[in-house]
């Protein structure tokens, strides 16, 4: 049995008051007569006493745009970072090669009957920000609703080896077991489990299936630090501290406000970011990471190790893509490496991204296995593309089967500058080997939703790693998120291994297999993992931006009183 308790989550924030003096005094000239003394000077004004309390403003250039709120159906990494500030943890975690978990809203865990059983005991002082308590009932109500295929959750994997009835089982206020068919990797054990709470007093009526149009999908209710106080759909959300928040006072923000700026445009999130319009910017081109550091030294760069990933991924349902023979020869014609020397290396040399060998982060060490990459061969794409019958007829550079050119578009998300170049420098390079690509670039919730319906032939998208192995919403054959139709026996059939192997070192055999089988499917055209580079304003003290998140403990950011930008917004303590 393995258990946990109440541990200090972090430094508590200490406030020093500011003072300031004036001193004077007077200089008498020897043998001189004494002048008549002055008058005595008013006493100068003592100054007015800082504030405690949040201060200052934190703006964020968002790429996209908020979708989804409610908890159970969320998807996109913006969403997800927005969550996270709206609830407080059920499990505290930091990241070195895998999860260390610590106590938050989950007090304590155990455990039991050889790890198919978790129980959980739940801190009883955490209340929604409209003050009702949060019970194991809430908690109940979010598995329901992962559960229930009408819901069509992103987070149906959660409950895949949980016992139907026994998802969790309540048995009591704060306490409840959740039931599991079989024992498998610990660390994805509890991240299933840890998932946001739902508010059954304002959701528990509601059908599941429209979830989506629910009020609180825009103006979600939650339980941690901040809360939402302006949503305008494609402009901008806002939070601010949750005057409600029971939880430890340590965590109280220590910003008066939070913004997410919607901007869609690269060079005009950049622009901003020079101008002080906005704070914070994702995903900065090395480029101009370069030009930031010799040229803008208020602003700090921040790098995120190997938590993002590019890709291509092709619509195995067409069938130009259905042949891994055809998938491969294409990844062949693309020179990844040196894209990433175009793309991913700055001035001095230093370089921010390295090749993907499959489908888990590099930052979990312990699961990584040693399949060489694909290495750029054009002359061996022609040779297999020839023996499939894809023939360039009639001399115009793109090849034919059948009367049909090997002619396909690629879409992106409009705005991200880094995608869009690495579109044109693939679409350059299928282009000799007699391919033609049509680029289209649409609004990042439009492509979103084409990856879901399999409406494209190929997309160049990105994933927001994983840090516990769990691979079965992406490459299942029955994966909520299995965008390109993925459909593979072994690696099901290793994914499913994995995940019933307890054992850390037998289960890491496995996952390296894994990774093997997809790699060599190729389903995508693997690009790179990235170090992310962050942009932030440098009057922000304890930014921890690291890999779990861009704003990791966001309630710990605060900015000196001498340093403060924005004063404290209007109606705020």
């Amino acid at each position: 049995m393995v258990t946990n308790s109440p541990i200090d989550r972090r430094p508590l924030r200490v406030a020093l008051p500011l003072t300031s003096a004036l001193v004077a005094s007077a200089l008498v000239a020897c043998g001189d007569p004494a002048p008549t003394p002055p008058p005595a000077p008013t006493p100068a004004e003592p100054e007015a006493p800082v504030a405690e309390g949040p201060r200052d403003m934190l703006i964020i250039g968002a790429a996209g745009t908020s979708q989804n709120l409610i908890p159970v159906i969320y998807e996109t990494s913006l969403d997800g970072q927005i969550l996270n500030s709206l609830f407080y943890p059920a499990i505290d975690v930091d990241f070195d090669c895998s999860i260390k978990k610590r106590p938050a809203h989950f007090e304590r865990w155990e455990w039991r009957e050889e790890g198919t059983v978790i129980w959980v005991k739940l801190r009883e002082d955490i209340t929604w920000s409209d003050g009702v308590p949060v019970t194991a009932d809430d908690i109940k109500l979010t598995y329901e609703l992962i559960a229930n295929p009408a819901v069509n959750s992103p987070r149906a994997s959660y409950v895949d080896h949980m016992v139907a009835g026994k998802a969790p089982v309540v048995i009591g206020p704060y306490e409840l077991e959740f039931h599991f068919t079989k024992s498998y990797d610990r660390d994805a054990q509890i991240s299933h489990i840890g998932f946001y709470p739902t508010p059954r007093h304002l959701l528990g009526d509601v059908p599941p299936e429209r979830l989506a149009e629910h009020a609180l999908n825009r103006l979600p209710i939650g339980d941690g630090p901040f809360k939402v106080a302006r949503h305008e759909p494609g402009d901008q959300l806002v939070l601010e501290p949750n005057e409600r928040f029971s939880g430890p006072p340590e965590m109280k923000p220590g910003l008066s406000r939070v913004v997410y700026k919607f901007l869609p445009s690269y060079d005009t999130r950049l622009m901003e970011l020079k101008s002080g319009g906005i704070d914070l910017m994702e995903n900065v081109l090395v480029r101009d990471a370069d030009d930031l550091a010799k040229n803008h030294p208020d602003i700090k760069l921040h790098r995120r190790p190997w938590r993002a990933m590019d890709y291509l991924v092709w619509n195995q349902k067409d069938p130009k893509f259905a042949d891994k023979a055809i998938r491969t020869a294409l990844a062949q014609a693309v020179d990844a490496e040196e894209m990433i020397r175009t793309l991913h290396t700055s001035e001095s040399g230093e370089v921010y991204a390295r090749r993907t060998i499959g489908p888990l982060t590099p930052a979990l060490c312990n699961v990584q296995n040693d399949t060489p990459a694909i290495a750029y061969d054009p002359a061996a794409a022609r040779a297999t593309l020839d023996a499939a019958g894809w023939i360039d007829t009639n001399g115009d550079g793109v090849r034919e089967q059948k009367g049909e050119p090997f002619t396909f578009r690629l879409i992106i998300n409009a705005g991200n500058v880094r995608r869009k170049r690495a579109a044109e420098m693939i679409q350059g390079y299928l282009k000799e080997v007699g391919v033609n690509v049509e680029i289209q670039q649409i609004a990042s919730d439009q492509l979103f939703t084409r990856l879901r319906s399999h409406d494209f032939e190929a997309a160049v998208s990105g994933w927001s790693a994983s840090l516990f192995v769990d691979p079965s919403e992406v490459w299942h054959s029955k994966g909520g998120m299995n965008f390109g139709g993925y459909a593979s026996p072994a690696a099901d059939a290793l994914i499913e291994k994995g995940l019933a192997t307890a054992d850390p070192g037998e289960a890491a055999q496995i996952w390296k297999e894994f990774q093997s089988v997809v790699y060599e499917d190729q389903p995508y055209m693997f690009l790179w993992w990235m170090d992310e580079i962050v942009a932030l304003n440098g009057r922000f003290e304890n930014a921890n931006i690291n890999i779990l998140s861009v704003t990791y403990h966001l309630e710990d950011w605060e900015v000196a009183p001498d340093k403060v930008k924005y004063g404290a917004p209007a109606g705020a303590n």
